[in-house]
C-alpha cells in the first residue's frame, strides 16, 4: 500500500469475511468444498499482491525475505546439524510456474503436503560415517 498508494484487493465483506468470521468466532465447521473455495480465494489475493511487489519493488522484497529466512547458526565441531523443509503454499521469491508440483490452488497444496508428510527414512550419520560415504561433501579439518 505504501509503495503503490493503492488499497490491495480484500476479501468480500458480504461473503468471505462473513464465512471467515463464522468459522473463527462462531465455531462453524466448513465442508471441504467451502474451505477449499475460501482458501483458493485467499491464495489469489496473496499471489496477486506478491506479484505486484515482485514487479515494483523486487530489491526490497528480496532484502526482507533474506532477513526473515532461517539460517544455519555456527555450531561446534562435534555437533551434527540437519534440517527438514516442507514447501509452503506461498513462496515469496519463487512463484509456481505452469506445471509446477506446488500448483496454484489449495487442493493441489493439500495433496502435496500430505505426500511430503508421509514418513520418510532418515539416517543421522557421524562425521566419520559421512566422510566414509560422502568424502566429497566433507570439508577438510583445519
Amino acid at each position: 500500500m505504501a509503495l503503490t498508494k493503492e488499497l490491495p484487493d480484500l476479501l468480500s465483506p458480504n461473503k468471505e469475511v462473513e464465512f471467515r468470521n463464522n468459522v473463527i468466532h462462531k465455531g462453524y465447521v466448513p465442508t471441504d468444498e467451502e474451505a477449499t473455495e475460501f482458501g483458493d480465494g485467499v491464495m489469489v489475493l496473496i499471489s496477486e499482491e506478491l506479484e505486484r511487489l515482485r514487479r515494483i519493488a523486487p530489491d526490497a522484497l528480496a532484502t526482507v525475505y533474506k532477513k526473515l529466512i532461517p539460517r544455519n547458526e555456527q555450531t561446534s565441531e562435534d555437533e551434527i546439524v540437519g534440517g527438514v523443509n516442507i514447501l509452503t503454499a506461498i513462496d515469496v521469491m519463487h512463484p509456481p510456474k505452469p506445471g509446477d508440483e506446488r500448483g496454484t490452488t489449495i487442493s493441489t497444496h493439500f495433496a502435496r503436503v500430505l505426500s511430503e508428510r508421509e514418513p520418510k527414512r532418515l539416517a543421522l550419520l557421524s562425521k566419520e560415517e559421512m566422510a566414509r560415504r560422502f568424502p566429497d561433501r566433507i570439508k577438510p579439518s583445519s
